[in-house]
């Protein structure tokens, strides 16, 4: 049912309210598996789209697309509260804010800012082979079938690799020329891609 998958993406919503202002909740949210509860929320969702196909077989079609929709919101809520746990909030001069409790003033402040919450997510995620788990549960949705949800998908992981990665197809406009990339936010996060 399209409704309990817009649901789990609301409850998404609001845990990424709580991640993005404190780093406290970021790392009660590892140490609490729920890293976890998010590939597995989705892991439920297997063959989910299949499953309405089968059922819509010989009914007539309701709200066309709903599933999608709301599967689509859910990766998207996914996406925004990884973000929020994994990447740091730069302050309003542009530069990461330091790590709670840290001494500006001493040499020590990159060991601080290298164990904060953040830093230990990212390991966190990476030690475990996140990524890749979680695309396979996204692709086993089957989301992936449908053309069009499927580069929606691929959209919503690109963005979160960083925000300067965009999906083109044929349709994009011919004028625009591509950004160069530096570095990547969150490398890691490119097995989703490759998953």
């Amino acid at each position: 049912n399209h409704i309990t998958v817009l649901r789990q993406a609301s409850v998404f919503n609001m845990l990424k309210v709580v991640m993005d202002s404190n780093d406290v909740a970021q790392d009660a949210f590892r140490m609490s598996a729920g890293f976890e509860c998010i590939l597995r929320g989705t892991m439920c969702l297997e063959n989910v789209i299949e499953s309405q196909k089968e059922n819509k077989k010989g009914q007539e079609k309701g709200k066309s697309g709903a599933l999608e929709k709301a599967l689509i919101k859910l990766f998207e809520s996914s996406f925004n509260l990884l973000t929020s746990t994994t990447v740091q909030k730069k302050n309003s001069t542009g530069f990461p804010n330091p790590a709670p409790g840290a001494d500006i003033l001493t040499e020590d402040i990159t060991t601080h800012i290298l164990t904060t919450a953040i830093s230990n997510n990212k390991t966190y995620l990476h030690q475990r082979g996140f990524y890749v788990d979680f695309a396979n549960a996204i692709a086993a949705t089957g989301i992936l079938t449908s053309a069009r949800d499927a580069s929606s998908v691929l959209a919503l992981c690109l963005s979160f690799i960083d925000p300067v990665l965009e999906f083109r197809d044929s349709r994009s406009k011919e004028g625009e020329s591509p950004k160069r990339i530096s570095s990547l936010r969150n490398p890691d996060a490119s097995r989703l891609l490759m998953g």
